[in-house]
């Protein structure tokens, strides 16, 4: 959009300055990066990018494969201009594979306000043995202490999570049979000494893809789907690991899978997922429980004629209204991007659409917040999504409203390409071509879509 400004009656156009800035910044198409670099700290190979996190440095973690050699885990750091600072492989010669699953960035020391990283690997030996472990490393990349979690006979799924206390819980799961699960609870100090390990036998539950976090009384909720009764689920553990309690949520929808998970600062436990019913096929259902297990308000989201429809990520501000983006589909089978946000009683206040350009399909893959503190208040300032379409990203801006502030994309080269992980104004992505696949990191510069601070 081009502004032309006239010379003559400068008494009247004044008033008219703050529309136009808006709605030029509303129609900016293009995104500018600070940096672009093509991810390979360990050299030429093919990599995966599972996980981001960091402060003023950022560190990744996922997986390297060299030519002609086994997968290893691998954790790099990054300084704010995108220098590769160090990298370290995750190499055991017992080990036929090994990837970085997770990790979790905190700052100890207090007088030296140190970044320490807690990566979480897991990886296979020459027997088929599975093993889930957690290393410490220092800002430095020197090796802190490392621990056993768990081993397993098929494959470990595995979470990171700090509480209240700064302690380190780890929440993994394995399958028994076809009808039951087992989820594993490891606690660590930041010190690396073991606090508990439990598990919790699951009779006929099997659960997939959970989704950790911990209330300030430093218990730990796990939240999923019971692939035998097709319900919502979620467990609370008290701070000693036992079993508290366990509460499914019963309704005529069939729930497939749980996008979200999250826990208000009263200890309210909110989730939100995908159900299906016959009439209406895929749908947003989102419910709210109390500390204690009571179903405070449910709520199910259908989109135009009944299409697919599908939550990827949820926020709750300071008031306790939730605000959940996903997708839509169409009749035609396009997507597009749904916004919606519910009061504290699960009362809709708006659903916000937003189309992909030429009747194309786009879907979100990340979603934060821009909270400002106010008398030691964290209130929320506007919503950000990172969304995906064909070889575009765009970046969304709503304040708490539903008002579309900004909008951009940034052009992708290569037509097929995969968001992998994202922290502030960081995006790991991966892009094919007909030669070869590369990964990709990209920081976005101060553009004011990005107005979380932890973004610049």
């Amino acid at each position: 959009m081009k502004l032309i400004l006239h010379k003559g009656n400068t008494g009247v156009f004044p008033r008219y300055i703050p529309i136009l800035i808006f709605l030029f910044f509303l129609h900016c198409e293009d995104v500018k990066i600070e940096w672009k670099i093509e991810y390979e700290p360990a050299g030429p190979g093919i990599y995966i990018i599972n996980d981001l996190d960091g402060f003023e440095n950022f560190f990744t973690v996922g997986m390297y494969e060299k030519k002609n050699q086994n997968p290893v885990g691998i954790i790099a750091k990054y300084n704010p201009q995108g220098k590769l600072k160090w990298f370290k492989l995750f190499e055991d010669r017992n080990f036929r594979m090994s990837e970085g699953q997770r990790i979790l960035v905190t700052k100890e020391n207090f007088l030296h306000n140190e970044e320490m990283a807690y990566l979480l690997v897991s990886g296979f030996d020459t027997s088929n043995k599975h093993y889930l472990r957690l290393v410490k490393y220092d800002s430095l990349g020197n090796t802190q202490w490392g621990k056993f979690v768990r081993e397993s006979t098929s494959e470990i799924s595995g979470a990171i999570i700090k509480d209240y206390s700064d302690n380190i819980w780890i929440g993994s799961w394995n399958r028994n049979s076809a009808s039951s699960d087992t989820i594993f609870i490891n606690k660590y100090s930041s010190s690396g000494t073991s606090i508990l390990a439990k598990k919790c036998p699951l009779k006929n539950f099997h659960v997939d893809n959970l989704k950790f976090a911990t209330t300030k009384s430093n218990e730990l909720i796990a939240g999923g789907v019971c692939k035998v009764c097709h319900d919502f689920f979620f467990i609370l553990f008290d701070s000693l690991g036992e079993l508290n309690r366990l509460v499914k949520y019963e309704s005529p929808s069939v729930e497939s899978s749980l996008s979200d998970l999250k826990i208000d600062n009263q200890g309210d436990i909110y989730l939100t997922g995908i159900g299906w019913q016959e009439k209406s096929g895929n749908d947003w259902i989102t419910i709210v429980y109390d500390k204690s297990g009571h179903l405070l308000w449910s709520q199910t989201y259908d989109g135009e004629k009944h299409g697919n429809d599908v939550p990827r990520a949820m926020i709750i501000d300071e008031s306790l209204s939730v605000y959940i983006t996903g997708c839509t589909e169409t009749d035609s089978g396009v997507n597009s991007i749904l916004t919606v946000k519910y009061d504290r009683y699960g009362d809709l206040i708006w659903s916000r659409k937003f189309s992909g350009d030429n009747n194309m399909s786009i879907e979100p893959h990340f979603f934060e917040a821009d909270f400002f503190c106010l008398k030691k208040e964290d209130l929320l300032d506007f919503l950000y999504i990172i969304g995906l379409m064909n070889n575009k990203i765009y970046l969304l801006k709503y304040d708490r409203y539903g008002n579309l502030i900004q909008r951009g994309r940034y052009n992708l080269r290569a037509l097929e390409n995969t968001l992998q992980a994202q922290i502030g104004p960081l995006i790991a992505f991966q892009s094919k071509d007909a030669n070869r696949s590369r990964t990709y990191l990209l920081k976005f510069g101060r553009f004011q879509l990005l107005g979380i601070s932890r973004w610049d």
